[in-house]
């Protein structure tokens, strides 16, 4: 790993999805992995709000513990290869992410 890139929200269809993404280096090809964790009842106005989430296994388990259920999460984590530029690389997610997600 080079880079953890932090946590950006893409509006995609409407959705605001919280996308934490990550650059790698494989033998001098890059690779940006976009990691999304969105629950139904979740909506992100600002990346602040997504920041404080903790997307860790031990987050999920302490939010276990006190009762709260995740009904509807979804997780969702792609590759972008070839791409120099972070921006270059979260264009062609989103354009990928604007065929598959829909909104309601």
């Amino acid at each position: 790993m080079v880079r953890d890139n932090g946590i950006r929200l893409l509006k995609v269809n409407g959705v605001n999805l919280p996308v934490r993404s990550y650059r790698f280096d494989d033998h001098g090809v890059p690779l940006h992995v976009f990691y999304c964790y969105w629950d139904a009842r979740s909506s992100y106005e600002n990346s602040k709000a997504a920041e404080e989430e903790d997307w860790s296994a031990w987050g999920r388990v302490r939010t276990a513990l006190r009762g709260r259920r995740e009904m509807g999460a979804q997780m969702l984590e792609l590759v972008v290869w070839d791409y120099a530029d972070e921006a270059e690389a979260r264009a062609a997610l989103q354009q990928q992410l604007a065929k598959i997600i829909q909104s309601g």
